[in-house]
């Protein structure tokens, strides 16, 4: 699938075709805060390293303040490891119960797992996903790409817009629903 003008000036504002194509994974010191981590979880996360897979929906989020244990997406799927990789919990299908139940109040480390993972693989393979065949790109004007995804692949919303700067061709503006969160 060839992409359009604004995909391609995008991917090249970010590296480049090549440079995404070989990329392994993305690895970042991050935070996460703000209202819905203080009303779902009780507190934001201070500090914490993600590494994601470029290819694939794979990240492992390491929050500082859990001790050197891990939440680890694989799809959408979700466990919470050790620091020696051992199992302490996990989530098969961890999409399926969201925003219902309990998690319209409160999520536990599961579901922040499933909901920073797939956020963080997202957000830091983005000019990734313009090369995807499975998600299908258009460009609705100057400046703006829809993305439509499919089922297979964990992320907010099935539609998704983003809003590139017009002078650098870097992401300006995301704008979704957080469908775990409920369809506000």
């Amino acid at each position: 699938m060839a992409l359009s003008s604004l995909a391609s000036r995008v991917v090249a504002a970010y590296g480049g075709e090549r440079t995404w194509r070989s990329a392994q994974s993305v690895d970042v010191e991050a935070s996460a805060g703000g209202l819905l981590f203080t009303l779902k979880v009780g507190h934001g996360i201070e500090r914490g390293r993600v590494q994601v897979e470029v290819a694939s929906p794979r990240a492992r989020f390491t929050p500082r303040e859990w001790d050197g244990r891990s939440a680890v997406l694989d799809g959408h799927d979700v466990r919470i490891e050790d620091a020696g990789g051992q199992v302490l919990a996990s989530r098969s299908d961890a999409r399926r119960p969201f925003p219902w139940g309990r998690r319209l109040i409160r999520w536990d480390e599961l579901d922040l797992g499933y909901f920073t993972g797939y956020a963080f693989w997202n957000y830091l393979a983005f000019p990734a996903l313009l090369l995807r065949d499975d998600i299908a790109w258009k460009e609705l004007g100057p400046g703006l790409l829809e993305a439509r995804f499919p089922p297979a692949l964990p992320t907010h919303s099935a539609v998704q817009r983003f809003h590139i700067d017009p002078e650098t061709g870097l992401l300006r503006r995301h704008d979704y629903t957080a469908d775990v969160v409920g369809p506000f």
